[in-house]
Formats: C-alpha cells, structure tokens, sequence
C-alpha cells in the first residue's frame, strides 16, 4: 500500500497515523506562552508552522519536539 495524504479539516492521515494541526491559540496553550510568541517564532521559523489558506496552523508533533529541546 502507497503512502497517501488525505486533507480534512485539519489533519493529515497518513498510513493510518493521524497528526493534528492546532490554531496558534492551542499552540501557545500547549507551550505555554501568548499567541503572538508562537507566531514570532514560526516568522523566525524557531517552531515549523504551515499555511492552509490564509491561516497558519502548527503540528502538535513539532511543538511536542520544540518543547522536549528547549528543556534540555
């Protein structure tokens, strides 16, 4: 079986993992700092973030990576 991608509603299904996009509102509840943080830092690109349309969303994997090694 191929690998696929399937867009709905935000999230990406890919061999039967799925990854949740979050607004930058739920990314910065999840790190812990204010909206227009999280949104300097993906301008700076510190935490990956992507387009769909003309919002920007962030991956729970990538803030969960950033999280981990900013702890260290």
């Amino acid at each position: 079986m191929a690998d696929c991608q399937v867009f709905l509603r935000g999230e990406v299904i890919i061999a039967n993992f799925i990854e949740r996009y979050v607004t930058a509102d739920e990314a910065a509840g999840f790190v812990g700092v204010n909206k227009f943080t999280i949104y300097k830092w993906a301008l700076e690109r510190r935490v990956p973030s992507y387009k769909f349309g003309k919002s920007r969303r962030f991956r729970l994997s990538d803030l969960d990576r950033f999280v981990q090694e900013s702890a260290c």
